[in-house]
């Protein structure tokens, strides 16, 4: 199913919408959100409370490409739990005494701004 085909699904609350997200979708979703955290249980969490957020966002919303809106829904949900984890001392990848500066978050951060090219001047 097309993005678009899904996203009518949503605008018309087709329970279906959900179900046709996660075929589509729901294997990158919990890629995505396995790599932040490190625990599959986590990651499968991200991508349920994923499907909820975009039911909530679709209406008003209309993402022009439906893998990128939901994987970064995916993505900040991870990045949150990741913080939430720092904050009470169980996070893997962050030290307990930076709990807002966590490790996971700056390593993606750093290389998402390596991928970007500088716009050229006019």
């Amino acid at each position: 199913m097309d993005d678009e085909t899904i996203v009518e699904l949503y605008w018309k609350r087709a329970a279906s919408a959900i179900s046709a997200t996660d075929a589509a979708y729901g294997a990158y979703c919990r890629a995505l959100a396995f790599r932040i955290l490190g625990s599959r249980e986590d990651a499968e969490e991200c991508a349920n409370d994923t499907w909820v957020r975009l039911w909530n966002a679709i209406p008003p919303q209309r993402p022009r490409s439906l893998r990128m809106f939901a994987a970064k829904i995916a993505r900040n949900l991870a990045f949150h739990r990741c913080e939430a984890r720092a904050a009470a001392g169980s996070c893997r990848s962050c030290s307990t005494s930076w709990p807002s500066a966590c490790r996971t978050r700056r390593a993606w951060r750093a290389r998402t701004s390596r991928r970007r090219s500088p716009r050229p001047s006019r």
